[in-house]
């Protein structure tokens, strides 16, 4: 059995954990989850399962699997099967949109519900791990990733949800599962060779050492959400090292019919961000923010980057060209204030009103 899709794609995540908890060791493959003419082109974003037949579409490989195999991860009767689809559906079709969208009202009631759902309960249906736990835990975990929600709100706002995750989690399938989709190969062996060709020594190693602490940073950064201007700037300008830092503010230029959306222009932040390789994280900080409103919206930001230019994974990220880089002087007031504004504030910037922010660590 293969699944073959974007391993970065939730859809193929959770068509990946469905065959390993009804029993299978899949081979996972990184390309295109279509190779019939039939579906529409978009159907490439989609992961596909193959056994003797294709099956397109997290549903479709949902309902596959659901009608030969693991009849107790399904549902052993008609009434729990159904509850478990109709769980299972409502994941992947009304949850996951939120992962395109910051932190807001109708998505904290989602985890309201789910949390008075399991002050009583362990699992949804019965007292046993199903499919409608496994999807609704990856896009959870998705959530928590991509920094929409963190473990803090989870802990303090959702605690019975926080406690049935870590007990989904915890399970040796689901770990598996996680094994399973980290030993994804190419679909093109071009590609496969390519990644397995050693990694090239990154320039910003050999820069001279700095005094700045870059994971001390995020630490006071993230455990000081709430005084932000009163302890995490102040800790940040006594340990600045300009020698080795540079401060940067980003801003996206758009097209005349571009940002009209606010949901769409969060997409486009979200899929800059993705574009770069997770390494960079080593060598960068940056908070950039979906500013405006009335459908008049930009993307702009300021980051800490390595070294006293641009990095080379900024020069080579495939949207540079579209986006405007001015560095700033720490010694200037105006900047500095920049600098924190775009760091601390929840609600305004540059008189403009925050409508998302997006924390790069």
């Amino acid at each position: 059995m293969q699944i073959i899709g974007d391993n970065n794609s939730v859809q193929t995540k959770i068509a990946v954990a469905l065959t390993v908890f009804s029993g299978h060791d899949p081979k996972v493959l990184i390309g295109n989850g279509n190779e019939t003419s039939l579906l529409p082109q978009s159907f490439k974003l989609m992961p596909m399962l193959k056994e003797s037949t294709n099956h397109v579409g997290t549903l479709t490989i949902y309902n596959y699997l659901s009608g030969k195999y693991a009849k107790n991860f399904f549902g052993a009767t008609t009434e729990t099967r159904n509850q478990i689809t109709t769980l299972f559906d409502y994941s992947v079709t009304n949850l996951m949109k939120y992962l395109h969208l910051p932190l807001g009202d109708c998505l904290k009631n989602k985890l309201s519900e789910l949390n008075k759902c399991f002050l009583k309960n362990t699992f949804f249906v019965e007292d046993q791990i199903t499919a409608a736990d496994v999807s609704m835990a990856i896009i959870i975990e998705e959530l928590l990733s991509r920094n929409i929600i963190d473990n803090c709100i989870m802990e303090n706002d959702y605690y019975c949800v926080k406690r049935w995750f870590e007990t989904v989690t915890a399970q040796d399938l689901y770990k598996k599962y996680l094994c399973t989709l980290k030993g994804a190969s190419s679909l093109n062996p071009i590609e496969e060779e390519e990644a397995e060709a050693p990694k090239k020594k990154d320039p910003l190693d050999f820069l001279p050492p700095t005094t700045l602490s870059l994971d001390e940073w995020k630490r006071i950064y993230s455990n000081n959400k709430t005084q932000l201007y009163q302890i995490a700037m102040p800790w940040f300008w006594k340990n600045y090292d300009s020698e080795g830092w540079s401060l940067y503010k980003i801003k996206y230029d758009k097209l005349e019919d571009e940002c009209k959306v606010s949901f769409l222009t969060c997409n486009m932040l979200s899929g800059f961000l993705q574009r770069f390789p997770p390494d960079f994280r080593k060598y960068s900080f940056g908070v950039t923010h979906v500013l405006g409103s009335g459908g008049n919206f930009d993307i702009m930001g300021v980051w800490l980057v390595r070294g006293n230019d641009l990095p080379t994974q900024i020069k080579e990220h495939p949207s540079y060209e579209y986006h405007t880089f001015t560095k700033l002087d720490h010694n200037i007031a105006e900047h500095k204030k920049l600098v924190e504004d775009y760091w601390c504030s929840d609600s305004i910037i540059e008189g403009i009103s925050i409508e998302s922010s997006t924390v790069w660590k």
